[in-house]
């Protein structure tokens, strides 16, 4: 070690040992004052800055002892103490412990115990000056950042405590009973398997409830690190986003209800329009006009129980159309309509084509692929997910098929026209199988709309 221009001050009431003491240290490179009381000591700490260590001998004689020095000199500067003593006793050893922990060198001990002990006493001062800047600079970093830092055990006792206006010793002075029992669990789960833990909590604090994100880190096998960090506005913001989200689902039902209210007039007026009219064209063409408001109708009604407004089971959807197609031509009990509809959630943009299409085509068979009433026959309505990412609908019918001149791709008729459009817009690959009847297959990309 460096010893030359440390500053030594050595209180020694022995003038011959004070003497040869200070010839020692010399010689090893340290610059050493010496004064003989405990008095003189204190008098010229306070005169001079410069000193590094200070030697003290315990026994001064008559006046102030040396531990009663010591204890003033640490009062106002802060630098390591050895005291220098004839007796070896445990109690003065304790009484050199309760003041300072750089100990004690017995006088008859030699020259390399001294200096070894000094040499200790300017290292251990050393580290624990930079334990303390390391301290300070953390305290300063937690402090910029505002969180509040303490240590505490698995009892729930703050055994160290960042924050100087922070009085409280155990958990329950600051929290309830079942904060405090569930603190010792998270607090016991961390040591057990020294993992981190984070939990989020509120404390009222001068009359408002304040919330706090807590990081449990295990700082050793009894206690653990728990840095606290106020998360109020983060929570403010989040029921206000909530407030939001939930005003937004009630405008949105709003919506939802008055478009569903507002179809199901238009429909109600194709209807009794239609009935008005009797059997003809014109009734027909109001009647499918309504089974395609009633279809647009029916999603909307499912989407509004959705709960997220985009997405319905696409079989109950088909179930429920297929079954209003059926009501709306009940006279005809010589068809017989059977469905096999895998359960999948769709998008409401791919759904709505979807049905659409099969609006249309069940429409068509049951007008046109049965023409003789009381030999009728049967329609199929199918859905599945024919391979990864690909669904195929069928609509078939074991009727009397299509007229082979018509080809629907290119069909001038509205309905139709209709399904070669829808099947653009959901960019499916379709085809119509003419044996025993009508087959349509529509092979359709999920997520390709």
């Amino acid at each position: 070690m460096e010893n030359k221009g440390k500053h030594i001050l050595l209180v020694e009431d022995e003038a011959v040992i004070a003497l040869a003491q200070k010839q020692t240290l010399e010689r090893y490179g340290f610059r050493v004052d010496t004064v003989c009381s405990g008095e003189a000591a204190l008098s010229l700490i306070n005169a001079e800055p410069s000193f590094d260590l200070v030697l003290m001998d315990i026994d001064l004689g008559s006046g102030m002892s040396g531990t009663e020095a010591a204890k003033a000199i640490l009062q106002k500067r802060s630098l390591p103490i050895v005291f220098l003593t004839n007796h070896g006793e445990a109690d003065m050893m304790e009484r050199v412990r309760d003041i300072t922990r750089y100990g004690y060198v017995l006088k008859n001990s030699g020259n390399s115990v001294l200096l070894s002990s000094i040499e200790m006493a300017f290292e251990l001062f050393e580290a624990n000056r930079k334990a303390q800047e390391s301290a300070e600079k953390l305290k300063t970093i937690f402090t910029a950042l505002g969180d509040r830092v303490f240590v505490i055990d698995r009892q729930g006792r703050y055994l160290e405590i960042a924050d100087e206006t922070f009085t409280s010793t155990v958990l329950s002075d600051v929290f309830d009973s079942k904060l405090t029992a569930w603190f010792i669990e998270v607090i016991a789960k961390v040591l057990e398997r020294h993992a981190v833990e984070m939990i989020e909590y509120p404390l009222m604090v001068n009359g408002q409830e304040v919330w706090f994100l807590a990081t449990i880190s295990p700082l050793d096998s009894k206690s653990v690190v728990w840095v606290a960090r106020d998360i109020s506005k983060r929570k403010a913001a989040e029921q206000e986003a909530q407030r939001l989200v939930k005003e937004k689902e009630l405008l949105l039902r709003e919506v939802h209800h008055r478009i569903k209210n507002n179809m199901a007039t238009i429909a109600a007026v194709l209807d009794l329009q239609a009935s008005m009219l009797g059997e003809n064209d014109t009734s027909g063409a109001l009647l499918e006009a309504r089974n395609r408001v009633h279809g647009m109708m029916e999603l909307y009604h499912r989407l509004y129980g959705s709960g997220d407004y985009r997405s319905v089971d696409a079989a109950g959807y088909l179930q429920a159309l297929f079954d209003e197609i059926k009501v709306s031509y009940s006279l005809r009990r010589d068809v017989e309509y059977k469905s096999t509809l895998e359960a999948i959630t769709l998008d409401a943009k791919i759904l709505f084509p979807l049905g659409m299409i099969a609006n249309e085509l069940v429409t068509n068979a049951i007008k046109y692929a049965f023409p003789c009433h009381g030999k009728g026959g049967s329609i199929f309505l199918g859905l599945e997910q024919a391979r990864e990412g690909v669904l195929l609908l069928t609509v078939a019918d074991n009727g009397i098929g299509m007229d082979p001149s018509i080809d629907p791709k290119t069909s001038h008729g509205f309905g139709l026209s209709l399904v070669a459009n829808l099947a653009i817009q959901l960019r499916s690959k379709w085809s119509l199988s003419r044996e025993g009847g009508s087959c349509y297959r529509f092979e359709i990309p999920i997520g390709g709309v």
